[in-house]
């Protein structure tokens, strides 16, 4: 516990591991034609095939495609993804994430993206490393707030691919009603299906020809409708039948639309993301951070609420679920041991594997060079019912000993004797087992040693513990019984 306390050893959900594949996802600006993105797309690619650890990559002009479900999760013509397959790791001389570093620094140059990320492929699709959503009733009080903490991730070592998913629109001219038009009888949904249907047309009548249904659209000759001041000249038709100029009742100013809305619990949302760089920062430490100046962020930015979301609440699912099992499991065993023993002090003593185990697992990952991650805390929850049995057959040993008749310490020494040979058995098939897994370089493996880390060396200190620590508690509890009973 002092190592994980004075961060001797980091704590991580889910680290970044070396990785054979890795994904670039391209923006540009809303609106930019698919050629435009091919051509910013080539540009990568023969930034990409330069490398050489790259075996091959394939190109998506115009959508991009989910890591975690195999289908297409956009497809707008300002988008673009490439897959890109490395060679193995046991051949390459750097990582995937000093790939992806130096592959930042040469396409930082490329003009005009809204956004170039670099993610690699492996393990659980956990989220981002930062995910802060900031939610509120309008995008006039979110994005300044959005803004904010961007500029606060920028300033921290080792953040790096900061980004939002708020999309701004293309130009767009805006038609806000005056009072006029309320007088008039005039709405906002009656002007804006005049304008629609005067440039855009609208459906008078449905003829058929053949087989063919063909329909007669009704709208302003081209010359009509070809230019912005065209618009101002517009006549609306009020409820009377009366016309009047557009201009006398609404007011035209040019504005900025919106590509997309994000909702969360009926409100606006937009969702701030980033990466971070394991050898210089601590995706957990920065959101302990920022989760403790949320309030003083809300209190400078009026109307928002923040939330953490991404691998930080995949985490927290996780935990909750682990530790909930966890609690559930001891509580069975203490249950299954005390019948066994019919006593409710026993039980105890060989449930003390269970603490002393999380010693063999934080001195297993200090060894190791390994951070402790969700599978090292499921390998600690899988290695509480294994600890426990070289305690089982010890006690059980004793108090069949101590039933024939034999003196406690007798007992004892006896069951050390008898059953020491089973014990480093059991312990050592398990943790010879395991061995080759944590011996293993391949990506395949690399995401289940920190799981075999917790069981190979905690159950190696819980054994030798076990043969020291569970007699010695045997005989405080037995005298405490001597002493209980003549008292009584």
């Amino acid at each position: 516990m002092c190592f994980v306390a004075g961060r001797r050893i980091e704590v991580v959900s889910f680290p970044k591991m070396d990785s054979d594949f890795f994904v670039a996802y391209l923006k540009m600006p809303v609106g930019t034609p698919a050629k435009q993105t091919e051509a910013v797309l080539k540009r990568i690619e023969n930034i990409v095939k330069k490398l050489p650890d790259v075996k091959q990559y394939y190109t998506l002009i115009g959508g991009q495609i989910s890591m975690e479900t195999p289908e297409l999760k956009t497809t707008q013509p300002y988008v673009g993804q490439i897959l890109v397959e490395l060679i193995p790791m046991e051949k390459r001389s750097r990582t995937s994430e000093q790939i992806l570093n130096a592959l930042r620094k040469e396409t930082s140059h490329i003009a005009g993206i809204d956004s170039l990320e670099f993610e690699t492929m492996g393990g659980p699709a956990a989220g981002a490393d930062v995910a802060i959503e900031v939610k509120g009733d309008n995008l006039t009080d979110i994005l300044p707030a959005v803004q904010d903490i961007k500029d606060r991730l920028a300033k921290l070592a080792g953040v790096y691919d900061i980004r939002d998913d708020f999309e701004a629109g293309q130009r767009e001219i805006k038609v806000k009603l005056l009072p006029s038009a309320r007088t008039l009888g005039l709405t906002t949904q009656w002007v804006s299906q005049q304008i629609r249907s005067a440039f855009y047309g609208i459906t008078a009548r449905t003829i058929q020809r053949a087989s063919k249904s063909v329909d007669i659209v009704v709208r302003y000759d081209l010359s009509n409708r070809n230019k912005l001041s065209d618009i101002e000249k517009l006549w609306i038709s009020t409820p009377t039948g009366k016309r009047v100029p557009l201009t006398e009742i609404a007011v035209l100013y040019e504005g900025i639309g919106y590509a997309a809305i994000r909702h969360t619990d009926g409100q606006r949302a937009v969702t701030i993301y980033a990466s971070v760089d394991p050898a210089r920062g601590n995706p957990d430490e920065i959101m302990d951070m920022f989760e403790s100046q949320y309030s003083q962020i809300e209190l400078m930015h009026p109307g928002i609420n923040l939330a953490s979301t991404g691998s930080r609440r995949e985490n927290a699912r996780a935990m909750s679920s682990i530790w909930s099992g966890f609690i559930i499991a001891v509580v069975l065993i203490y249950v299954l041991l005390a019948c066994l023993f019919r006593s409710y002090i026993q039980p105890v003593i060989v449930m003390i594997s269970i603490p002393m185990a999380f010693i063999g697992v934080t001195l297993g990952h200090l060894i190791m060079g390994y951070s402790i991650t969700l599978l090292s805390q499921i390998g600690y929850v899988a290695l509480a019912g294994i600890a426990v049995n070289d305690a089982l057959i010890l006690v059980d040993y004793a108090n069949r000993k101590m039933r024939a008749g034999t003196d406690r310490f007798d007992a004892l020494y006896q069951a050390g004797m008898r059953r020491l040979r089973p014990i480093l058995l059991t312990s050592l098939t398990t943790i010879l087992g395991l061995a080759p897994l944590m011996a293993e370089r391949s990506f395949q493996a690399r995401f289940l040693i920190p799981m075999a880390i917790s069981i190979t060396f905690g159950l190696a200190i819980a054994t030798l513990l076990n043969l020291l620590l569970v007699p010695a508690l045997y005989l405080i509890f037995e005298d405490i019984k001597v002493i209980g009973r003549k008292i009584w």
